[in-house]
């Protein structure tokens, strides 16, 4: 695929960002990836940011409206820094898009280590904390802005050997619906996207027959696409949302509807 906008997209879309500077995170794969290039399409300055060195792809793929930044979200120093970079060379930041996001092997609670919980904590949860304490304060100066946060239809309704991801996703909607309770006097608004079944790189590594069982627990009988939330994710962080806060959005093909 080359271009701007990613498969599946529109090849007209409006130019909503003009002007605007959007931060995502774990850009470099999947509804990340997808993400950068819906928003750099629309016309935004994108700091992709992501662990490994596929975000410079991106950057590549999507042209000069995108920078590219590698961090661990989980470090917290890395991320100061970070935000310090965002704001010595774009000065300002009107959107965020929190994506970054692990998903460990499926294993019972009750199998799972201490160092177990510390892992998906540290990306899921720290992270996306520790990217609004280091740089919503640079949202707050430029008068404004929405956040969205990608936690997962996991979090809503676990399913057996995902207590700990869906601990993190669960936690992550609401402290999303905390930000915009806190931060609504800032001209800021949060929210939260619930992916179902999504193909990505990461569900690359299942079987054939994983991949069907999970399409057939979908209402739609399939799986949903990276760029299917990235329109999404686009509509929210623009002023075309901008009476929506403190929201919660299902996008699963109808998979919880369907349990």
């Amino acid at each position: 695929m080359s271009g701007q906008i990613a498969e599946d997209t529109p090849k007209y879309l409006p130019r909503r960002f003009d002007g605007k500077v959007v931060l995502v995170t774990g850009g470099g794969k999947g509804i990340g990836r997808a993400t950068v290039l819906r928003l750099a399409a629309e016309g935004a300055t994108v700091l992709a940011v992501g662990k490994s060195d596929s975000v410079n792809g991106v950057a590549a793929e999507a042209g000069p409206a995108v920078t590219a930044y590698q961090c661990d979200v989980s470090d917290i120093a890395a991320v100061e820094a970070m935000s310090e970079s965002l704001r010595k060379k774009f000065g300002r930041l009107d959107g965020l898009c929190n994506n970054a996001g692990v998903s460990p092997n499926p294993k019972p609670l009750l199998e799972c280590s201490l160092a177990d919980l510390d892992s998906v904590f540290a990306t899921n949860l720290r992270g996306p904390f520790a990217i609004i304490k280091y740089c919503i304060p640079l949202m707050v100066q430029s008068g404004g802005g929405s956040v969205v946060s990608i936690a997962s239809i996991g979090g809503l309704k676990p399913a057996a050997g995902r207590g700990l991801y869906s601990a993190t996703k669960a936690a992550l909607e609401v402290m999303t619906r905390a930000l915009a309770v806190e931060c609504a006097p800032h001209n800021i608004r949060a929210n939260t996207i619930c992916p179902g079944p999504v193909r990505t790189p990461a569900s690359a590594g299942l079987s054939e027959e994983a991949v069907a069982a999970y399409a057939r627990v979908t209402l739609l009988g399939r799986w949903g696409r990276a760029d299917e939330i990235a329109a999404l994710t686009a509509f929210l962080l623009s002023d075309e949302a901008s009476y929506i806060t403190a929201a919660n959005y299902v996008v699963d093909g109808g998979a919880l509807a369907a349990r």
